[in-house]
């Protein structure tokens, strides 16, 4: 657009599918002395901490200085701007040069709260080193009026991104090798009104500087761009591309496995080369990432010809990000119907969810899960236990009594005492001293002496806290927390002589 933002802190880019934006992105990179550090969105990255851990690769890998800074681990429990303030002070610290970070497709999240607060409060505190490019469908819904205070806010829109007639003139000589004459410019650019990807697909690309232009009717319909694309591929290939769109991202061995095939990395290579709708990293092992609206048209494709196929290949590739990935593990079997392996996945995976603080995912579990049908009363309890450490005690309840009417009669005791302890500390953050002190009780009669170490350890530490309020007597709560304490230590040494006997080599 011939702006100059060079001393712009902050630039959004925002226009329709098929503006150019990744490109523009890309373009930029190889061309800029600035280094870049690119992080590339899908919807997973809704969860604040797993878009923070992608922020942290990235920044790593541009700037090794950096280490293993910041340590998201000791993070994992903090607001959305005390993490954006973490941030920016290894910023601060480590990073004395200008240079960029550029969020692609940053319209995936513009519907997470807790994403959009950190770069909120990143941008508030923002080092003046750093510009802040975004490029997705939608503006984010960000407060920039610091920056727009001080001239320090550029944007891009679809006016901007769009085609002229000079712009056209020059695909055409660099893409057909021939000078378009004007009429047929104006043609294209009524037709596509400068859209990149309706330029692209049009009579420019797909057929001779004479031949027809596809209407515009027919090429602002996606499915049908992707259809014609598609058919034009070799059957091998078309294959490939419609199989390989059950994984959310690719890599040569993903697709290898979930596909069962031996030629994946060249497949992947043809698609990159023909620009195909596939984007791809630099780093190995190299990922890759068809545009949304293509991935989806292709699942549907797969749906309508051959829907057995396509279940099959979503269980096998659930299977396959079963441990790596269990957040699109859970998505796949969902949509391939296995709402029990679905679920149990999500059981399995629900404490350490809670213990990275992905709340986000869990949430969307929970709601995918209960309109499915599946009981998830762990997946509940992680949530309850979030909101009462955000000391929304009103939503913890409520989770609370879900997790309750998801317990059968099959339900173990630990997992009975695990809500009771939870109860238990709702009731004491209420100032419910006694009722958070019977809660305990019914825990410990459930684990007894031989029940879980870290449950015991809970129910202990709520006892202790009830204790405290209900009667005032810190001597008996500094000995159940002391109690408590000891198991946790003992659990410990277990592992620390587990991990030994498994690693005898170890100092």
């Amino acid at each position: 657009g011939g702006r100059d933002w060079s001393s712009a802190c902050a630039l959004p880019i925002s226009a329709p599918a098929g503006y150019g934006k990744t490109t523009l992105l890309a373009d930029f990179t190889a061309h800029t002395e600035l280094p870049v550090c690119w992080v590339r969105l899908t919807d997973a990255d809704a969860d604040l901490m797993r878009l923070a851990a992608l922020l942290a690769a990235s920044l790593q890998r541009r700037f090794r200085r950096l280490g293993a800074q910041p340590d998201l681990a000791r993070l994992s429990g903090s607001t959305p701007a005390a993490l954006a303030r973490a941030f920016v002070e290894v910023i601060d610290s480590k990073i004395i040069e200008s240079f960029v970070i550029a969020f692609d497709d940053i319209h995936l999240v513009n519907r997470s709260k807790p994403v959009l607060e950190f770069l909120d409060a990143f941008f508030e505190v923002q080092p003046d080193q750093v510009t802040v490019v975004t490029a997705g469908r939608e503006v984010p819904e960000l407060s920039l009026a610091r920056l727009m205070a001080g001239g320090d806010l550029a944007g891009l829109g679809p006016h901007d991104l769009a085609f002229d007639a000079e712009e056209l003139a020059a695909l055409g000589r660099k893409q057909l090798g021939v000078e378009l004459d004007p009429p047929h410019i104006q043609r294209v650019l009524g037709e596509t009104r400068g859209w990149i990807t309706g330029v692209l697909l049009s009579g420019l690309l797909l057929g001779s500087a004479g031949g027809e232009v596809i209407p515009a009717s027919r090429l602002m319909v996606y499915e049908y761009l992707a259809l014609v694309v598609l058919n034009r591929q070799p059957d091998e290939l078309r294959r490939f591309m419609l199989d390989s769109s059950v994984l959310p991202v690719m890599t040569a061995r993903a697709c290898n496995e979930v596909l069962q095939r031996i030629d994946s990395d060249r497949c992947l290579g043809s698609l990159l080369r023909s620009g195909l709708f596939v984007t791809a990293t630099d780093e190995s092992p190299r990922t890759y990432e068809y545009h949304p609206q293509f991935r989806v048209f292709l699942l549907e494709a797969m749906a309508a010809a051959d829907p057995d196929r396509l279940r099959t290949l979503q269980m096998r590739a659930a299977a396959y990000l079963t441990d790596t990935a269990p957040e699109h593990a859970v998505d796949l079997y969902l949509s391939a119907g296995a709402v029990r392996r679905a679920a149990a996945l999500a059981e399995k995976h629900a404490r350490a969810m809670y213990r990275v603080a992905r709340m986000e995912t869990l949430a969307r579990w929970a709601d995918r899960l209960r309109q499915a049908g599946a009981k998830i009363p762990r997946v509940l309890l992680a949530l309850a236990s979030a909101a009462t450490d955000q000391g929304n005690l009103d939503l913890a309840e409520a989770w609370l009594e879900q997790a309750a009417a998801a317990l059968d009669a099959r339900a173990s005791k630990a997992l009975r005492a695990s809500l009771e302890n939870r109860r238990g500390l709702v009731a004491y953050r209420r100032g419910q001293h006694q009722q958070a002190l019977g809660c305990a009780q019914k825990a410990e009669r459930l684990l007894g002496r031989q029940g879980e170490a870290v449950e015991r350890a809970f129910t202990l530490r709520v006892w202790a806290l009830a204790t405290a309020g209900a009667k005032g007597d810190l001597t008996e709560a500094e000995s159940t927390l002391l109690q408590a304490v000891e198991l946790l230590e003992s659990l410990l040494l277990v592992a620390e002589m587990e991990e030994l006997r498994a690693n005898p080599s170890l100092p």
